[in-house]
């Protein structure tokens, strides 16, 4: 099957990380979320701050532009696998239902950050930075998704060819696209020193 051959080309093979990998299979969790927790785990988020002398052992500072630049190739390899996946007949089908649920997953989480941020901004904003400025740019952080995440899990769950994997793709595909604008619009209004 097409959801098994992608599977098995993009998929990080956990081995470097067993006891990520063992503890999701064990709770039922795809294996990209294990590769999220051992990237945390063996990165500066957790080893960097207790043991940094290892975490440069593991990742020596010479080794991170031709890792960085890997995983690009591989997020861009891994798209470009899922668009092939898209069954572009049954958006068609589901347009209505793609677009209610873009628009709802976008709204619900922006307005509940810029709630956070209208609560937060003495405490975590820099300085001069407005209470709008700072509310807007949560409400954006918080809306926007982790498509390729998204993707992976699908393509475990044998999902992508569905009803419900289209629809979902497609529409975190249109929030990130909102997302990305509007994150655009609020660096430019917090940076805008008046009209050009």
């Amino acid at each position: 099957r097409r959801h098994t051959r992608l599977r098995t080309v993009t998929g990080v093979q956990t081995c470097a990380l067993p006891i990520s990998g063992l503890a999701a299979r064990r709770l039922g969790q795809p294996q990209v979320i294990a590769e999220i927790v051992g990237g945390m785990l063996l990165g500066p988020t957790l080893l960097g701050k207790v043991w940094p002398e290892a975490e440069a052992l593991v990742f020596p500072s010479s080794s991170l532009p031709a890792l960085d630049a890997l995983s690009q190739l591989g997020l861009v390899l891994f798209m470009y696998l899922v668009g092939l996946e898209l069954d572009v007949e049954e958006l068609r089908k589901q347009g209505k239902v793609t677009l209610g649920v873009t628009l709802g997953t976008v709204v619900v989480p922006f307005a509940a950050g810029v709630g956070l941020g209208f609560g937060l901004h003495s405490r975590f904003a820099p300085v001069g930075l407005a209470v709008p400025e700072f509310a807007g740019f949560l409400g954006i952080a918080m809306s926007v998704t982790a498509f390729p995440v998204l993707a992976r899990i699908l393509a475990e769950r044998g999902l992508m060819r569905t009803r419900i994997g289209a629809v979902g793709l497609t529409a975190a595909a249109g929030h990130d696209l909102i997302g990305f604008v509007l994150l655009g619009v609020a660096i430019a209004t917090a940076h805008a020193t008046g009209p050009q």
